[in-house]
């Protein structure tokens, strides 16, 4: 396996492919936009909505489950909070992403996806006058 150089000698060099973990995401994403477009004719954009959010939950629920009953309490008291952000994610993202797979291409969604750190930053700082800090402006 490839290693990366390492001024030192003694230390051990971590290897290449290593640098290939921040790449999936992107993959993921790009997959995703694909797969959207060539559904939109074939599948609704709710009904899309609804499966991929149903198979995340069977996806990781056996890895989350403990943590949430651990802080059952606290989640029971913020459920409403939790299922509005959820359909807002589920209604707003989702299925307008997917109902533009019906009228443009693949690349023009991946453009607009692409946009939302920089929309959702502009938002915040224009609606609810949060200016962003370094981190929020270095991460975009």
């Amino acid at each position: 396996m490839f290693k990366a150089s390492s001024s030192d000698s003694n230390s051990s060099a971590m290897p290449l492919w290593i640098y290939s973990f921040p790449m999936i995401p992107v993959l993921i994403w790009a997959i995703n936009m694909v797969v959207t477009k060539y559904a939109a004719s074939v599948i609704e954009p709710v009904s899309i909505s609804f499966w991929r959010m149903l198979i995340a939950l069977i996806v990781m629920l056996p890895f989350v489950y403990s943590a949430l009953y651990r802080q059952r309490i606290q989640i029971r008291h913020h459920v409403w909070q939790l299922a509005v952000l959820g359909s807002l994610a589920m209604l707003v993202y989702q299925c307008l992403s997917y109902w533009a797979g019906h009228s443009t291409t693949a690349t023009n969604m991946s453009i607009i996806n692409a946009f939302i750190p920089i929309f959702t930053i502009l938002v915040s700082w224009l609606v609810l006058a949060e200016k962003p800090n370094r981190y929020a402006v270095i991460g975009v």
